[in-house]
Order: C-alpha cells, then sequence, then structure tokens
C-alpha cells in the first residue's frame, strides 16, 4: 500500500487505467494511438477503437457483403480482464536484496471497482472481487450497452470544495454536464480503468489520507495480536533468537498486475461465405445460441426460408394407402414449378367419395438439408 515509504503511508490502494488513444500524446516511441496501429506502420492505420462495431471489418472494408470477413462485426460488450493483486508484509528493498516475498496473511475475497469514462464525462462503474491474494482472477465486465449505461458514478467536486473551503475555478460539477445525458455512450468512450476498493468508502471518496494514523492503530492491534502472543511466549521459554519481528499479518505494499486484456463481440454467422451480386439483408438476432457452428446452420436455413417462395404445399391427388405423416415423396409433374421435388408429408386425409373414388388431400413441406 505504501510501498515502505514512510512518506507515503498515506497512499493505500493499487490503481491502474489507460486513455484512448493509446498514448494520448507524440513520443519518440509512438504517435498518438500507435499502441493500437495508428502510428501508419501497422495494421490497422485508425487510433480507436470501434466498440460499437456494426460498421466495417478488420481489413477497414464496410458493409455486410464482406463474406466471412463481415464476421469480425458485433458490438463490444464484454471486457476481459487477467488481474493479480497482491499484498506483501515484506519490503521492496528485502526483495530487492534476495529475500523472499512475504504474503500478508489473511486477505481475500478482495473487493475492485472497474469504471469507464466516456467523452462527455460521464463515468460508468462495475464492481467485483478478486479471491485470493497475489493469484490470477479472469474478470468479465460487462460494458454498455450490455452493462447497465444508467449505472453511473456522479462526481460533486464543487461541493467538496465547499466543505474544504477552496473555491474550484473551474465547475467541474456543472447541473447542466452532470444531467445532460444518464446512459453512459460507450461509442466515446475515453478511458477505463481497475482500481482496489479498500480505501474508498461507500460514498466513493478516498479514505486513504485523513484516517492512515487511525488505520495504522487499527491495523496493527488487529493484525499483530496473535504474533505478540506467540512472541510473549518465546520470551518467556527463553527462545529469543525465534523471535520474528515480521508480524504475519501486516502489509507493507501492494502491487496489481494486468495480463490478458481483450473485448469481446457478439457473434455474427452468416448464410455465405463469400461475397454476392446484389445481396439481400436480414438479421435476426438469437440471444440462447452461444455456438458458432449452430448459429451457422441457422442462418443458412433462415436463407432457404427467405429464398423459397413455395415452402409448403396443399394438393388433392389419386389416393394412395402408403401415404402417412413424417415420410417423404416425390412431387412430380408439368405443373410443378423446379420439379421433381422431395416433400414431407405433415399432415394427409384419405378420402373415398360418393362415387367410391379413392382420393387424399396433402399437407406438406419441402424436405431440406438442413433443419428449418
Amino acid at each position: 500500500m505504501y510501498g515502505g515509504d514512510d512518506n507515503n503511508r498515506s497512499s493505500r490502494g493499487a490503481w491502474y487505467y489507460e486513455e484512448m488513444p493509446l498514448p494520448t500524446r507524440d513520443s519518440a516511441n509512438f504517435n498518438i494511438g500507435g499502441l493500437y496501429g495508428g502510428d501508419g506502420t501497422s495494421f490497422p492505420a485508425a487510433p480507436f477503437i470501434n466498440s460499437f462495431n456494426l460498421d466495417n471489418n478488420r481489413k477497414g472494408f464496410f458493409g455486410w457483403n464482406q463474406g466471412l470477413d463481415a464476421e469480425d462485426q458485433g458490438r463490444l460488450g464484454v471486457h476481459v480482464i487477467a488481474v493479480r493483486l497482491g499484498i506483501f508484509r515484506t519490503t521492496k528493498a528485502d526483495e530487492d536484496s534476495g529475500t523472499p516475498q512475504a504474503l500478508t496473511q489473511g486477505p481475500a475475497n478482495m473487493k475492485m471497482t472497474y469504471w469507464r469514462r466516456d467523452l462527455f464525462g460521464r463515468v460508468y462503474f462495475f464492481e467485483t472481487t478478486i479471491d485470493r491474494n497475489n493469484q490470477w482472477a479472469i474478470l468479465r465486465i460487462p460494458i454498455p450497452p450490455v452493462g447497465s449505461p444508467t449505472q453511473l458514478y456522479h462526481n460533486r467536486l464543487d461541493e467538496l470544495g465547499t466543505v474544504l473551503g477552496y473555491t474550484i475555478p473551474t465547475a467541474f460539477g456543472l447541473p447542466e454536464k452532470e444531467f445532460s445525458g444518464v446512459r453512459f455512450d460507450e461509442r466515446f468512450a475515453k478511458s477505463w480503468g481497475v482500481f482496489y476498493a479498500e480505501p474508498y468508502n461507500h460514498d466513493g471518496f478516498y479514505m486513504g489520507n485523513y484516517d492512515s494514523y487511525l488505520k495504522d492503530f487499527v491495523e496493527g492491534a488487529s493484525q499483530i495480536f496473535p504474533d505478540i502472543l506467540i512472541n510473549l511466549e518465546r520470551i518467556q521459554q527463553g527462545n529469543w533468537d525465534l523471535i520474528n519481528p515480521n508480524v504475519e499479518g501486516t502489509t507493507n505494499h501492494v502491487t496489481l498486475s494486468v495480463g490478458t486484456l481483450y473485448y469481446e463481440k457478439e457473434g455474427y454467422a452468416l448464410s455465405q461465405d463469400a461475397q454476392l451480386t446484389e445481396p439481400r439483408f436480414h438479421i435476426e438476432r438469437d440471444e440462447s445460441e452461444i455456438d458458432y457452428e449452430n448459429a451457422k446452420t441457422k442462418a443458412k436455413a433462415l436463407e432457404l426460408r427467405k429464398t423459397e417462395i413455395l415452402s409448403e404445399w396443399h394438393f388433392k391427388c389419386a389416393g394412395d394407402v402408403r401415404m402417412e405423416a413424417g415420410k417423404s415423396f416425390l412431387l412430380d409433374g408439368p405443373n410443378v414449378p423446379n420439379a421433381p421435388l422431395t416433400l414431407v408429408c405433415q399432415e394427409v386425409k384419405h378420402i373415398i367419395d360418393n362415387d367410391q373414388v379413392y382420393n387424399m388431400e396433402v399437407f406438406a413441406i419441402i424436405k431440406r438439408v438442413v433443419p428449418i
């Protein structure tokens, strides 16, 4: 938390954030957005992430008539991050000198807060936890529109200045700014971050400064009590060499590591894998389908349903006792388009009329290779 430096005892926590584009300024190493491919030497050239992602694919081509490349499209909905939060009782100097790292005993289910800020100053947040100290955890963060775009944090920096007795020259909390929109707009996301939430109170205020002395006292009393008893027993027994001044529960510093980092998007499956001449498009949503191969099959079936003019057949003909529901048969003749057709009987009525003529009335559908 404070990194072993007494001058930083009031700094309690761990933070990580990124701005978009990354970097936001030109430097000797990267131009603006260079880490997203915007330096002109790598692909794609545009230094931004298109979170809406319903216009063009990764190759920069627009529209849905791009074959398999069009399946790149789909709104971003989940931010996946591998995070490791380590809380240690050994100092950084000890570790640099070769002393093995020693974890603080006790921390678990550590609260983390994820946030995103858009161009208009609206801040979306999501609260989660990391189960174990200094072990990797995969966080799947829903972001708007999958996450609630109205789950916002509204700061009151203007009121905070009044409380502290200062006059802030910039109106951070103008009502016109705060309430011009009540929904986070992911299309204009400018930055995101994640931080250890323990040093913050329920109102979102950072508590690591003014209560540092109180925290030191409480933490010292609660965390080292078992070690005091152990060391007192060792003193009573005369085992002075076994006294360990590094108590198990105290905290010296915290590290925050970010590993895997990517976005998950909506999955799209096209019925055609190549470009078409004069195509027609129809989009259907199936929120319950998570398997790509099944979605691909459903897309092909949907195309058949849309392109087939006559998919259901109803006709009368001479009777045949072999006809029954569920059986397939061939329909042929000069009046049948695209004959012969393979149909599947759905319903049949065997009829003997007043003239003792045996007929039947058949309701059938076209038999297809893929399910409808």
